[in-house]
């Protein structure tokens, strides 16, 4: 009969620490794994270090590999020294990104703005979602954003005032904080175009073209600027001015009007110095018989004194021949 076959106390001995060690690494193990799914890899390490310089939430708290109470940089490296996995770097923990909604602008109403948030940035390197948004707008304004969900919206000033842009940025974890860039608008400029000599509708024309109204118009009399032309405008051409403004303008109604002097009475050349000495001129000069009138004095004038007529008019005179 075959004897059975007993081991001597060194094999007892060996047996004994091999258990030990194996029950040591399977609690290690087991401590380590953070996620519960039997292995210990680099997801376990990095929510390890993600939650370094923590309380532990209590003895067993498979982060706290030391067992000291407190989850630091030791555990994580006692964890990585225990990982089951070859890819066992630590997973960093991620940074939030920072939205960059540029620098502040000042444009023109109606001007279209460029916006750049090309200068977001995110510390990981992680590809960024850009969401923008108009967070104020002046009264009046119906602006929109075109291509919001990129580095480089745009949108037009349509009146003026002050617009808020809002840029939030995202990594594909966790959105940045918003930033705003602030775009102010003013009243465009126009220049005034000049319309100094030309007939006044003409000249009202230009000034609606260059998007500007007409304002007061007057007239006033000229010898040398013929009847319905623009004798002077203000603003002058060439004045920058918002757009709408008025611009006033003077037109010429030709030359001043004349009053007929009164030369019934005055003997002919000195009635016809009279009248030229006036403006105006000497037209038909007849001769009447008059018992009354000495030769060669002025019966009667046409248009008679005191007439308003245009300078350059002619007055016509009858002038005694004396008796018949």
């Amino acid at each position: 009969m075959r004897q059975k076959y007993l081991p001597g106390p060194r094999i007892f001995a060996f047996l004994l620490l091999l258990i030990s060690s194996f029950g040591t690494l399977s609690a290690q193990a087991a401590v380590c794994d953070v996620d519960n799914d039997g292995d210990v890899d680099r997801i376990d390490i990095g929510q390890i270090f993600a939650a370094r310089n923590t309380v532990a939430t209590g003895p067993d708290d498979p982060r706290d590999a030391d067992g000291n109470g407190v989850i630091n940089v030791g555990d994580g490296r006692q964890c990585v020294a225990q990982c089951t996995l070859a890819n066992c770097a630590p997973v960093t923990p991620n940074t939030a990104p920072i939205a960059d909604a540029g620098v502040d602008q000042n444009v023109f109403s109606g001007e279209l703005v460029s916006l750049d948030g090309g200068s977001s940035s995110d510390a990981d390197g992680s590809p960024l979602d850009f969401v923008w948004s108009l967070a104020s707008l002046p009264t009046g304004s119906s602006a929109t954003l075109a291509n919001a969900t990129t580095p480089s919206p745009s949108f037009v000033a349509d009146v003026p005032g002050t617009y808020i842009a809002q840029l939030i940025v995202n990594d594909g974890k966790v959105d940045s904080a918003p930033d705003a860039v602030i775009i102010t608008a003013v009243e465009a400029l126009v220049a005034v175009p000049g319309v100094v000599g030309q007939a006044q509708s003409a000249a009202e024309a230009a000034i609606a073209g260059a998007g500007l109204v007409v304002g007061t118009v007057t007239t006033q009399s000229s010898d040398t600027v013929s009847s319905g032309t623009v004798i002077s405008q203000n603003p002058t051409a060439g004045t920058s001015v918002a757009a709408s403004s008025a611009v006033d303008l003077v037109i010429s109604s030709g030359p001043a009007p004349v009053t007929v002097p009164g030369v019934v009475g005055q003997v002919q050349a000195a009635a016809e110095a009279a009248l030229v000495s006036a403006g105006l001129t000497v037209g038909t000069v007849t001769t009447q018989n008059s018992d009354s009138v000495p030769s060669g004095t002025v019966i009667s004038q046409s248009p008679a004194a005191g007439a308003s007529v245009t300078a350059g008019s002619a007055v016509d005179l009858v002038v005694s021949s004396g008796p018949a």
